[in-house]
């Protein structure tokens, strides 16, 4: 098996998946700085998107603008030293919606 994205990692630690609980949401922060200075990977788990009350979709149902999924992105990679990454996992919904188009532009 041929791997294409390889992760450096300074730890082989991923956190668990940090979706759409209100715990998630308000100490995503805490979470994100801490992930990407030590260099692990960070999962923000599934309905982030569908949670957020400022969710915006297109005439086609899809993600617009997400600005909660935004955030979480954003504030892991502003610490990101090019140790671990930030995942996201997506459930049906999330598929249905485009999520993946919004945390990778």
């Amino acid at each position: 098996m041929v791997t294409k994205n390889k992760v450096k990692m300074k730890v082989p630690i991923f956190t668990g998946a940090l979706g759409s609980t209100e715990i998630a949401r308000a100490n995503w922060e805490h979470f994100a700085v801490g992930a990407a200075i030590s260099g692990v990977s960070l999962v923000c788990g599934e309905n982030v998107c569908g949670i957020d009350p400022k969710l915006e979709l297109d005439s086609k149902g899809k993600v617009k603008h997400a600005p909660d999924m935004v955030r979480r992105v954003e504030s892991y990679r502003k610490y990101h030293e090019g140790y671990g990454d930030i995942l996201v996992q997506m459930n049906v919904e999330d598929t249905k919606f485009g999520v993946a188009r919004v945390c990778y532009r």
